[in-house]
């Protein structure tokens, strides 16, 4: 019996959420929460999808308290989401949330749930995530990012309330201010803090999401998580595998995408006491900026190179 509760989040894929929902069935967990978007209008598909998926998710065949939040309508990927987790911490102080395209391992749940306890009272760490994003380290258990990732999350109730406080701050109009906000995200020397893509490709996010354009929940946890200078935890092995990719995808419809084909790394979850983490610049540039967002944050030899003027090269050549 697992006793963190879990919020598991459905829609209209029926395939997906049956080997999702396996993963419980083996589990077993003690509390669960169950949130199901409903069918969008001129949608017959939908209709039958959702159906069949509300069919699976009933199929709790273990002693477990189940709650459930059926949606008649569509209320959209944000708007669901943000729905049911205002549900789910209503009634808990912290739990884990899992979408219906994620694929954990019990290396996941075991991780989460060390996670919480050992940081339930630490104001620094804002969420554990369970996707490495293709990073291995097996010298050390786990790091520390300002990146949040949804794919198999934890966190605590008293996070969930500081996104709801915060995002309420953000202002398109007033670019200095977001600016700093994203600026203070990477933990690198100061030429990286000023890579004018990485900036831009942060505002673009938090923008398109603030008017609407695009239809998500998690760029304003990532958003909190840079504002208010918090810490996500991410292991050092990959716990998770996400099948969403292609054309049922809500975001994910590209399957080249090197991130489309992780592997679990790790089926057990070998803990460290008295380990210290700490940020991890190569994480954060090589796999947050690289691998998931197709960003390429150059060196600081190449920072420096661009502000040095082509007079001064000139000369350090010569001396070369």
């Amino acid at each position: 019996m697992f006793n963190i509760p879990i919020l598991y989040l459905v829609f209209n894929r029926p395939d997906e959420t049956s080997k999702s929902f396996e993963v419980f069935k083996k589990l077993k967990p003690a509390k669960l929460y169950i949130s199901a978007d409903g069918p969008r209008k001129n949608r017959a598909d939908d209709i039958a999808n959702t159906e069949k998926v509300k069919n699976i998710v009933s199929q709790v065949d273990w002693v477990c308290e189940v709650k459930t939040l059926f949606h008649d309508t569509n209320r959209g990927c944000r708007g669901a989401v943000e729905r049911a987790l205002e549900w789910f911490f209503e009634n808990e102080e912290e739990g884990i949330i899992i979408e219906d395209d994620i694929i954990a391992n019990n290396a996941f749940f075991e991780f989460c749930k060390i996670m919480l306890n050992r940081y339930r009272d630490d104001a620094a760490i804002f969420s554990i995530n369970g996707c490495s994003i293709g990073y291995q380290d097996f010298n050390k258990p786990y790091g520390l990012t300002r990146y949040f990732n949804m794919w198999g999350w934890a966190t605590w109730k008293t996070t969930y309330q500081l996104v709801q406080a915060t995002w309420k701050d953000f202002n398109p109009e007033v670019p200095l201010k977001n600016y700093t906000t994203i600026k203070n995200a990477v933990h690198l020397p100061i030429p990286f803090d000023g890579n004018k893509k990485w900036l831009l490709h942060w505002q673009k996010n938090f923008n398109e999401t603030y008017n609407g354009t695009i239809d998500t929940w998690d760029f304003q946890w990532v958003y909190t998580a840079f504002k208010t200078n918090k810490y996500c935890i991410f292991p050092s092995q990959n716990y998770i595998v996400n099948i969403g990719f292609g054309e049922t995808a809500t975001h994910h419809k590209f399957t080249q995408s090197p991130i489309c084909n992780l592997k679990y790394t790790a089926d057990t979850y070998h803990d460290k006491l008295n380990f210290n983490p700490k940020a991890d610049a190569a994480f954060e540039i090589n796999y947050v900026a690289k691998t998931v967002n197709a960003i390429d944050l150059k060196s600081w030899r190449d920072v420096f190179s661009t502000l040095v003027p082509a007079a001064v090269k000139k000369v350090l050549k010569k001396i070369k």
